[in-house]
C-alpha cells in the first residue's frame, strides 16, 4: 500500500470526486498550476490545481 502525504491524498479524492455524477461538469481538477485567467468561460463552478 502507497503512503501518500495529505496533501496527496486531497487531490487523489478530488480528481476522484470530479468524475461522479454529482460533481460532472461542477467541479475540475488541473494537472497544472492555474490563475484566474486561465478558466475565464469555463463553465465549471469550481476548479483545483495541484
Amino acid at each position: 500500500m502507497a503512503v501518500h502525504s495529505r496533501g496527496t491524498q486531497a487531490l487523489l479524492l478530488f480528481r476522484a470526486e470530479a468524475t461522479t455524477d454529482r460533481y460532472r461538469g461542477v467541479f475540475g481538477v488541473s494537472e497544472q498550476p492555474i490563475v484566474s485567467s486561465d478558466i475565464i468561460g469555463d463553465s465549471r463552478a469550481s476548479i483545483a490545481d495541484s
